[in-house]
């Protein structure tokens, strides 16, 4: 999700009465377009004024220059996380709705004061005519996201941590991944024996120890 920030000047636009909302999937079904699609119409046929635009195919200088004339950008709906585009519209200032699972999806990255919306094919529809009829929540989401890009997805901040690790510097790691060896539960027999046997085969290994040791269930497959 990393950019050079100071690529992406502020947006000199700001949120518009009748807002201007991008979607611009690079894959519509991987993207959830067709909940985007029914979304829109659904705000037309209660007359609700907004201008939707959906970018397909386009050259990504276009795409950049639509999303820094507009007011909303829809990222994805059934992926968790924000992807590239999400980090580009926050660094112009839009206000950025994706999927991000808040409660559950642990992403690598510092979500406290995250100014992503989140959506999910359930609820883009009553979120986007909140976020459309409320200018002032609008106005208040986007001044946060070029502060929240440049404290933790600027690519100069990935680059440090690369260039302590060459140093071998101890840094903390983003997140430590707890789910398989805490919660995951195996299909079978048979593939716990293949989990248990690759997840033996790097437990002595220095990156994986400290995690181990913070998961209370590890043993489940390091028996």
């Amino acid at each position: 999700m990393t950019v050079f920030s100071s690529d992406f000047p502020n947006s000199k636009i700001t949120q518009r009465d009748i807002p201007i909302v991008v979607h611009a999937p690079t894959s519509p079904n991987i993207k959830g377009t067709k909940y985007v699609l029914d979304a829109f119409e659904e705000l037309k046929k209660e007359g609700i004024a907004f201008e939707p635009l959906l970018l397909t195919n386009f050259p990504n200088e276009e795409i950049l220059n639509k999303i820094g004339d507009a007011d909303i950008v829809i990222d994805q709906l059934l992926i968790p996380g924000g992807g590239r585009l999400s980090t580009e519209a926050l660094s112009m200032g839009k206000v950025v709705l994706s999927n991000m699972s808040y409660n559950y999806y642990n992403q690598g990255i510092n979500l406290n004061d995250c100014p992503i919306v989140d959506v999910s094919p359930s609820t883009i529809y009553e979120t986007l005519k909140k976020l459309v009829l409320d200018k002032n929540s609008r106005i208040l989401i986007s001044e946060k996201g070029k502060k929240y890009v440049e404290k933790y997805l600027d690519t100069v901040i990935l680059a440090r941590k690369i260039h302590s690790l060459v140093k071998s510097e101890n840094i903390l790691p983003d997140y430590y991944p707890t789910f398989f060896l805490e919660k995951f539960i195996p299909e079978s027999t048979k593939a716990l024996k293949l989990y248990k046997k690759w997840t033996n085969f790097i437990q002595n290994e220095n990156w994986f120890n400290p995690s181990i040791q913070r998961i209370k269930n590890s043993n489940i497959f390091l028996k």
